[in-house]
């Protein structure tokens, strides 16, 4: 997946910078020290040190969250990304009635959130920020949100999406007149209509912004155009018109000292031209800079490529070599990308239990301000005792209806306290709990692997490749399954109901499982009408649907028929799988909903949340989740939804 930063962090951080140090309050001091903290010869560990000393000697509330809105931006630049999510949480805890800070602090948290892969937070971070800075009349802020919004949907594969953010973030910029921004996001639109195939509309923008970066003479952006023209004419089959772009790349490259992109792009050309000779020296090239860059995913598309241009010269010995090779290093770049799935779900829910930690301390704080203020009661009960005979009555009636609403208000407050406390032990016990068989079973199968990779021979390798990748399926089914299930028990999924074509959803359903069921050489059957709808929300329903298909193909035989059907009764649509698998016992049946961990086992021998999960979202939009089951003769699981909105 391309991951690019157009907007660099330097420039970032004066985004971040403007619209609050304009809303702090007239303070000289304080003023002072922000214009320190900006001093380009500062490090921003320096920033760091400097600021963090001083946020407690400002009362203020507004001058306290401008300090820790720019320790936060600091601590982004050095690449702690947790204690600048920290500080931001504490500037929305400050002020949250500040629009102009609240907004840049969103910004802040959106930009953590994208950094560790958390897309969907950061996009709602971000739409957050969008909204206040468009009320504001924020320019550099919309930019900033809506570039971010545009790079997400094009990481999720939302290209059409991607499209009209960008084009949002190019209109805002063209309305400021920022060339830099202008010709940065001339390419991110070259980049995405190349993709949608829009030949001529991806050509336009990256000849435009060839001749502004030839003026300016930036070499680095130079290359990024002249391999982009390259990507553009290879894609039309122009392969002369590629190459000629190809061969600037590379000559510019190699000034730089690097030069292995550059060779590969020169050498697949003249391999889809059939100079096979030509096209192997390059190769060979490649190989040579992408041992000395050391960089792995380099070593993985560098054998690969080879072990295709071997087979291409029908050069047996060669082919075998080359595909041993990517396999090793294709094998080390997956498990460094489960690695890094594995820490991205468990930032995450770090990310969500420091927020529950900065809400616990939030009515903590409150708790002791009731207390203290029921205490500050009782003293002046006393003084006005000791005052007037006459008024005591009218005393006394006031301060026992005040001491009865802060009574209440403390056991509000230490029932949500007990709430989030709980909420924070669930989600690390399921985290240890769900995540311990799949990263068990995949290290097993590449240990295995690895011990025997001189002597296995190539149908044993296919088979350690199924296993593999049947293993890095079921990782990644429970990191995803994880991460919904993390997402619905804070508070924060995004829930928005509305009419929704139920064939539709069961198809993207089954497209994304369908090389799943095409292992077992399973049948899935529609009986969903097409114009059929339900009111929801349509990702809850994605959700619910892709866990009870994935169980289905997961515990049915090879061969068999798995059925996902409808039907409408009295104002209500079911939903449903059927398989003909092993079934389930009633004892069994019982327990499959259940939340607790001493009960957390489905009824096929398998430890998930998922079921649980699908209940709650089916009971939150509406219906109910039922499941016939018959041992040995398979299991029946089904929802209902309500066909039309309520009638206000």
């Amino acid at each position: 997946m391309e991951f690019r930063v157009r907007i660099g962090l330097p420039a970032l951080l004066l985004f971040l910078s403007l619209p609050f140090i304009s809303g702090a309050q007239n303070n000289a001091s304080l003023d002072s020290l922000l214009l320190l903290a900006e001093d380009p010869q500062r490090l921003p560990e320096s920033t760091i040190l400097l600021l963090t000393d001083q946020v407690g000697k400002y009362p203020s509330p507004v001058d306290r969250a401008t300090l820790c809105l720019r320790i936060s931006s600091a601590y982004l630049i050095a690449g702690q990304l947790d204690s600048a999510a920290s500080n931001a949480w504490n500037v929305l805890t400050l002020v949250p009635e500040n629009p102009a800070l609240c907004s840049t602090a969103y910004l802040s948290l959106g930009l953590v959130a994208y950094q560790k892969s958390a897309l969907e937070r950061a996009s709602d971070f971000f739409g957050k920020s969008l909204h206040v800075f468009e009320t504001l009349g924020n320019k550099n802020g919309q930019l900033v949100a809506w570039n971010y919004l545009a790079r997400i949907s094009e990481r999720q594969a939302r290209l059409p999406e991607a499209l009209r953010n960008y084009q949002q973030s190019m209109e805002i910029a063209m309305s400021i007149q920022d060339s830099a921004r202008i010709g940065a996001l001339k390419i991110e639109l070259a980049i995405v209509n190349r993709k949608l195939s829009r030949f001529p509309e991806a050509l336009t923008y990256l000849n435009q912004s060839l001749e502004a970066i030839r003026q300016r003479r930036d070499s680095s952006r130079l290359v990024e155009v002249l391999v982009e023209l390259g990507n553009v004419a290879e894609d039309q089959s122009d392969y002369t018109t590629a190459l000629k772009y190809f061969f600037q790349a590379l000559k510019m490259e190699r000034k730089s000292g690097s030069g292995f992109s550059g060779y590969v792009n020169v050498s697949r050309i003249f391999g889809a031209m059939t100079k096979l000779d030509v096209a192997s020296r390059y190769a060979d090239s490649a190989e040579m800079a992408a041992i000395e860059g050391r960089n792995l995913n380099d070593l993985r598309l560098c054998f690969q490529w080879r072990y295709k241009l071997a087979e291409q010269l029908m050069d047996t010995a060669k082919t075998f070599s080359y595909y041993k090779r990517y396999v090793q290093y294709d094998d080390s770049v997956k498990q460094v990308e489960a690695s890094q799935r594995i820490q991205n779900v468990h930032d995450e829910l770090i990310l969500g239990a420091n927020e529950a930690s900065i809400r616990t301390a939030d009515l903590e704080k409150k708790l002791v301000e009731a207390r203290a203020e029921s205490d500050q009661q009782w003293l002046n009960f006393l003084f006005l005792l000791s005052g007037s005979t006459a008024l005591l009555a009218l005393f006394l009636f006031f301060w026992f209806r005040s001491r009865s609403q802060t009574g209440a208000r403390i056991r509000e407050t230490e029932q949500k306290l007990a709430e989030l406390t709980i909420l924070k032990e669930k989600m690390f016990t399921v985290m240890a709990h769900d995540l311990q068989g799949p990263v068990s079973a995949f290290t097993r199968l590449t240990d295995g692997f690895a011990g025997q990779t001189n002597s296995i021979s190539p149908e044993e390798l296919k088979t350690y490749l199924r296993a593999l990748n049947v293993s890095g399926l079921e990782l990644t089914r429970s990191l995803s399954q994880l991460v919904e299930w993390a997402v619905t028990q804070s508070g924060t999924m995004p829930f928005r109901r509305e009419l929704v074509n139920c064939r539709q959803v069961a198809d993207e359903v089954e497209r994304q499982l369908h090389p799943m069921a095409e292992e077992k050489r399973l049948e899935v059957a529609f009986l969903i009408p097409e114009a059929l709808h339900a009111y929801g929300d349509r990702a809850m329903i994605a959700i619910v649907l892709r866990t009870l298909l994935y169980n289905a193909i997961r515990f049915t035989g090879e061969g068999r028929t798995i059925t996902l059907f409808s039907g409408r009764k009295d104002d209500l649509i079911t939903l449903g799988v059927k398989d003909n698998g092993e079934g389930l016992s009633a004892d069994r049946i019982r327990k499959i909903f259940d939340w607790s961990t001493d009960s957390m086992v489905i009824g096929r021998g398998r430890t998930g949340i998922g079921l649980p999960m699908c209940k709650e979202l089916v009971s939150r939009n509406g219906g109910n989740l039922y499941v016939e089951s018959t041992l040995k003769q398979g299991s029946t699981f089904y929802f209902s939804l309500p066909e039309h909105p309520p009638i206000a």
